[in-house]
């Protein structure tokens, strides 16, 4: 049997066992402490290493044969093989650098509840400074409804700069409230084109 080949079988796996050269490289670089390691990942990497290079070897051969499966089917492959408690110990530990890349990244919990999708029910509006293609400057109301995300810009100064409170509340007017009407909230910064 071709010992790069890859592959490796729960009941048959062998003493004798050398490992392939991208397990004994991965085992080198999980080896190296590196600074800002959490403490828990630290505590695995550890076990990991604790455990023979055969047994490694042999776990990762599985899961690669058994087409990069979860540690929890792989545990349970070992299990039904009935394969050594040191195999499925080892199973626990291993971590595959392929799935960590290819994994989806958790999804965050988000901090507020969703805006209800209704327009005109909370709006946004904050000011922004934009440059044309001469480098001349614009202040401009930024209006966006949470609810539909509408948006909508209006020039409230030529030249950059913030512009008074009066000037933005007048544009808001104008270029929003008269045709959509007053939101039931309105959300804005403390910036100084808010606070007349």
């Amino acid at each position: 049997m071709d010992r790069l080949s890859g592959v490796a079988f729960v009941g048959e796996i062998d003493d004798d066992d050398e490992p392939l050269p991208k397990d004994a490289e991965a085992d080198m670089l999980a080896s190296m402490p590196l600074p800002g390691t959490p403490k828990g990942e630290a505590a695995r990497i550890s076990s990991w290493l604790k455990i023979p290079l055969r047994v490694r070897s042999a776990i990762r051969r599985l899961h690669r044969q058994f087409g990069h499966c979860p540690s929890t089917t792989l545990i349970q492959i070992l299990k039904t093989g009935r394969a050594e408690p040191a195999y499925v110990e080892a199973a626990k530990l291993m971590k595959c650098d392929s799935c960590e890349a290819v994994r989806r990244p958790k999804s965050l919990h988000p901090v507020a509840l969703p805006k209800p999708y209704v327009f005109n029910h909370e709006v946004g509006v904050d000011c922004l400074e934009v440059a044309d293609c001469l480098g001349k400057k614009y202040t401009l109301l930024n209006i966006v409804d949470q609810g539909t995300c509408y948006q909508t810009l209006a020039m409230v100064r030529v030249g950059g700069g913030t512009p008074s409170a009066a000037t933005c509340f007048r544009t808001f007017n104008d270029c929003f409230v008269q045709w959509a009407g007053l939101p039931k909230v309105m959300s804005m910064d403390r910036g100084p084109h808010n606070r007349g």
